[in-house]
């Protein structure tokens, strides 16, 4: 389940979980299952190329940098 996955994490630490989607496509509504009332940290999903993407710069030593939420005003061109 999604919730165990995320609580997993966030017991290791974790300060937020990126999914990525296992098949091509849109990424998929993630249900809370029994876990997900007890995470509390942000949890998103992403689509399998994005996860690629941002596999291919991690593994490639690069850092990456997130951010979830509304970060409207943030860059100049957010929409």
């Amino acid at each position: 389940e999604f919730g165990t996955k995320s609580l997993n994490a966030q017991n290791a630490g974790a300060v937020a979980v990126i999914i990525v989607n296992n098949i091509p496509g849109a990424p998929v509504a993630m249900g809370a299952g029994v876990d997900g009332a007890t995470v509390t940290i942000p949890v998103v999903m992403v689509g399998q190329d994005d996860g690629a993407a941002i596999r291919a710069e991690l593994d490639a030593g690069t850092p990456v940098v997130a951010f979830l939420g509304a970060i409207n005003g943030f860059y100049e061109y957010s929409l």
